[in-house]
C-alpha cells in the first residue's frame, strides 16, 4: 500500500487519508516519505512491537519494519504513530478493534450501551463515513447514526457518529437493526432530555415557533444533535433549525443558523440554558 501511494505521489494522484496497521516495510524505505505527501490528512501508523509477523520480518530482513514503530519521525500533523497493544496477531482486524476499544473510552454517553443487532462474528471497524469515492448512500439517520447502502453491491451497514461500522448485511436485516438502534437512542434522549423551550436559540430573522413536516422534502440536513436539526432549503438556500418535535425555532442565513446551532449543541452537551429567545441579531 505504501509503495502504491508513493507511485500515486509521482503521478500527482491524491488520496483522502492513509492508515497502516503493522506495516511490513523497512522503516527507512524512501517510499514512506513519498506516501506521506499523497494526502493532506495525517498518516496514521498503527504499531505493535509484539506482533509476531513483525518479529519474523525483523529476523529475516535484519531490519526494523515500520510496523514496530522504530526510528521513523515526522511532524505529528503529517505522520502519527499509535501503539496498539494486547495482541501478538498480525490480523488488521485485531489492530482496528483495539484502536476502537481505546476510542470508546472517550466517547460521550450517547455512544455507550447501544446494542446493534448483527449476524455472525462481525467486529466494529473504523470507516471514512461513506464519503470516500462516494461509494455509500445514506438511507436513514438518527442522532448521528447512519444506515448506509453500497452503491454497487447493495449491501448495507450501520455506522455510529464516529464513523465506526457497527454492523453490515442485507438491507432488510440492517433496516430492522437500525430501528432497534433508533428506539434505544430515543429512550436515552428522553431520559436526559432538556425541555426545548429552555434552550436558547439565536435568531437571524425573528421566528414564531411553528410545526413542520420534518424537512424530508426539499430540505438537506446539515447537522443534527439530540433530535435538533439544522436544515437547508435546496431551492432558496435558506436554513432553519428544528427542535426534537420538528418545530421550527429559527430561520435565516446559513452562517447565522450555523452559529445558532453550535450554541444549541453547547447547551445540550452541558452548557447553560435560558428561557425564551434573545432579540434578533441585526
Amino acid at each position: 500500500m505504501i509503495k502504491t501511494a508513493a507511485l500515486y505521489a509521482q503521478e500527482g494522484i491524491t488520496v483522502r487519508q492513509i492508515v497502516t496497521a503493522g506495516a511490513a516495510i523497512d522503516n527507512d524505505d524512501p517510499a514512506i516519505a513519498a506516501a506521506i505527501g499523497v494526502s493532506g490528512e495525517t498518516f496514521f501508523n498503527l504499531i505493535n512491537p509484539d506482533d509476531y509477523a513483525m518479529g519474523a520480518y525483523k529476523l529475516s530482513q535484519r531490519h526494523y519494519p515500520l510496523g514496530t514503530g522504530y526510528l521513523y519521525t515526522q511532524p505529528p500533523e503529517e505522520f502519527l504513530e499509535v501503539v496498539v497493544e494486547g495482541t501478538k496477531s498480525h490480523l488488521s482486524s485485531n489492530y482496528f478493534q483495539r484502536l476502537y476499544d481505546g476510542l470508546v473510552e472517550n466517547l460521550p454517553l450517547e455512544y455507550e450501551g447501544i446494542i446493534v443487532p448483527r449476524e455472525g462474528s462481525q467486529i466494529d471497524f473504523p470507516t471514512t463515513g461513506g464519503y470516500l469515492l462516494y461509494d455509500y448512500i445514506t438511507l436513514d439517520s438518527c442522532r448521528g447514526w447512519q444506515l448506509q447502502q453500497h452503491r454497487l453491491d447493495g449491501h448495507c451497514r450501520i455506522i455510529d457518529p464516529r464513523g465506526i461500522r457497527r454492523a453490515s448485511g442485507h438491507r432488510q436485516e440492517m433496516s430492522c437493526a437500525f430501528e432497534k438502534v433508533r428506539d434505544q437512542l430515543d429512550r436515552k434522549a428522553k431520559e436526559s432530555e432538556i425541555p426545548p423551550l429552555s434552550i436558547e436559540v439565536i435568531q437571524d430573522v425573528e421566528t414564531v415557533p411553528s410545526p413542520t413536516m420534518g424537512g424530508h422534502i426539499w430540505r438537506k440536513q446539515l447537522d443534527e444533535e439530540a433530535g435538533w436539526k439544522h436544515q437547508k432549503n435546496i431551492i432558496d438556500q435558506h436554513c432553519r433549525i428544528l427542535d426534537p418535535s420538528d418545530i421550527c425555532r429559527a430561520h435565516g442565513r446559513e452562517e447565522m443558523m450555523r452559529v445558532s446551532f453550535n450554541r444549541i449543541r453547547e447547551q445540550l452537551r452541558g452548557g447553560d440554558h435560558l428561557t425564551g429567545n434573545p432579540a434578533p441579531i441585526q
